[in-house]
């Protein structure tokens, strides 16, 4: 039994000195760095989907429709979402995370870029459902990320606060 116990603390030890050797994967960022931008990511997606909620009367004005016509808006974006979030995660999920993140967040300010040079209700609905597609991909991938650079220790603690960015964007 002594045999089995100094066994098993001789390689919890070993274990503890080799992590305490390896070089860090956050590189030199720090994890409250990183989660910070994680988070704002969500902060900004979160802001985009709500925020166009309050715009439909502005889009209505613009483009010579009635409000619930500009409601297609918001649900183009749902859409998009819906249909984006497993379909970039089956295509793309052999790439980095890291990449697939600052993609997505390319692609995401591209699709808002083409909203508000929409000139037609057609386009806006075609350019809010390109928006919603890394939206929840992104925000799955972002805590994914998150939890693995955090550590066994840390992890719930980096999850929440890259999901906290969509709570403050409510």
């Amino acid at each position: 039994m002594t045999n089995q116990t100094d066994k098993i603390l001789s390689d919890q030890a070993s274990s503890k000195q080799a992590s305490s050797e390896q070089p860090s994967a956050l590189g030199e960022y720090s994890l409250a760095t990183i989660t910070f931008w994680l988070a704002f990511g969500t902060f900004v997606i979160g802001c985009s989907e709500f925020a166009a909620m309050g715009l439909l009367p502005y889009f209505a004005d613009d483009f010579g429709i009635t409000e619930n016509v500009a409601g297609h808006a918001i649900s183009a974006y749902a859409i998009g979402v819906v249909v984006g979030a497993p379909l970039i995660t089956i295509f793309f999920s052999r790439l980095a995370r890291r990449t697939m993140l600052i993609s997505m967040m390319v692609f995401y300010a591209g699709g808002n870029l083409l909203t508000a040079l929409a000139w037609s209700e057609w386009t806006m609905n075609i350019a809010r459902f390109i928006a919603g597609l890394p939206h929840g991909a992104y925000f799955g991938i972002a805590m994914l990320f998150a939890a693995d650079i955090a550590g066994k220790n840390k992890r719930a603690q980096a999850v929440s606060n890259v999901i906290l960015g969509l709570a403050i964007a409510n």
